[in-house]
């Protein structure tokens, strides 16, 4: 069965327990990459950002370290003074909702669907987390799926945006091209959470790699590749701007401070709608 968009809504549902958008079974969630260790909530419940009750202290104090304030400080005043701040945003790998809280509270912004593969994060998590931030629950539908898989029609959103989860895409052509779909003409992606890898890391990591192993390996895919659990993927700044490229978009990185970039996509001319 395909929906409006050409793509499969064969499971779309609504759990009635939480209110959460259902676009994929947790049989399916689990079987993606990397999907069986963001749905382990053993694992997760150490983490700062678990928030279930009023106690939001250690979410603040790893949203601060994060910088997420910042980036999105940045995000929003290079998207005011260029007329693109307004409409609907897609969150994809929205966690917590931390991001989609912070979106929501935007005169301009008129909705966010919140899209998240980890089903405690957004059937238990997102609520707290999103009244910690005074965000606005109204404004968000909150949705369990994956990333690759946006069950909208073509053009629904005027910001596509991914806080520290771009990276975790096994298929980022393929994530391009999904969030390229679902966009307007005058569409922008925002990544924020992203940590480009430079040539010094390069060079730590290429020296290390021949003191402890004793192999000499220039590839840097070699010297970088996936995390086999968590699903990290290591990209240079080269790597961006050429995935980006290719799906026709032109590339800002935006320093906010610390190691993280905030990534800044728009079409190129040629490729407009």
């Amino acid at each position: 069965m395909a929906g409006e968009n050409g793509k499969s809504d064969a499971f779309t549902q609504r759990d009635g327990a939480t209110d959460v958008e259902k676009w994929i079974s947790h049989h399916d969630a689990a079987g993606i990459f990397s999907g069986a260790f963001w749905n382990d909530e053993d694992v997760e419940r150490a983490k700062q950002w678990w928030v279930t009750d009023d106690d939001t202290q250690s979410l603040m104090t790893h949203l601060d370290a994060l910088g997420v304030n910042a980036a999105f400080a940045a995000v929003t005043q290079t998207l005011r003074s260029e007329g693109k701040l307004r409409g609907c945003v897609l969150d994809a790998g929205a966690g917590t909702c931390s991001s989609a809280a912070l979106w929501s509270k935007l005169p301009e912004i008129e909705h966010v669907d919140a899209v998240e593969l980890s089903w405690h994060r957004i059937s238990l998590l997102a609520g707290p987390t999103i009244a910690a931030l005074d965000g606005r629950p109204e404004k968000i539908s909150r949705i369990f799926g994956s990333f690759t898989d946006i069950h909208r029609p073509d053009g629904s959103y005027e910001i596509a945006t991914m806080t520290a989860a771009f990276h975790h895409c096994s298929e980022p052509e393929l994530l391009i091209s999904e969030l390229d779909r679902c966009l307007s003409p005058e569409g922008v992606i925002v990544l924020m959470g992203e940590q480009p890898v430079g040539r010094w890391a390069i060079l730590r990591r290429f020296a290390a790699n021949l003191i402890k192993r004793r192999r000499l390996n220039c590839s840097f895919e070699a010297l970088f590749p996936p995390h086999p659990q968590i699903g990290d993927h290591y990209y240079r700044f080269k790597d961006y701007r050429r995935m980006f490229d290719a799906a026709g978009y032109d590339v800002r990185f935006l320093s906010v401070g610390n190691s993280d970039v905030v990534i800044v996509a728009t079409r190129q001319a040629q490729h407009g709608r």
